[in-house]
């Protein structure tokens, strides 16, 4: 019995850090922060793209993305001038 407790070794697997999770490019936004960003909910921005009313988007797969750039460009569209 001591001679088969002689014979194991330990072996030790290297330890694997979890992927980091995925970051955004700096200029694209996901739907949850625009919703926040807007004062609107997620299902508004749903609304607003199916009705073609919204700003611009990007389809990556089944995954939505706004520029930066484009949700800037409908805000000042949309914007009101105050009446004299």
């Amino acid at each position: 019995m001591s001679e088969a407790t002689s014979n194991l070794q330990i072996v030790r697997s290297p330890v694997v850090q979890p992927a980091a999770p995925a970051v955004l490019p700096m200029d694209l936004v996901d739907e949850v922060s625009l919703a926040g960003r807007l004062g609107v909910s997620r299902s508004t921005l749903q609304s607003w793209r199916y009705s073609s009313r919204g700003p611009r988007f990007i389809k990556v797969g089944r995954l939505i993305r706004y520029r930066n750039a484009d949700v800037e460009s409908y805000l000042a569209k949309n914007a009101c001038e105050p009446a004299a």
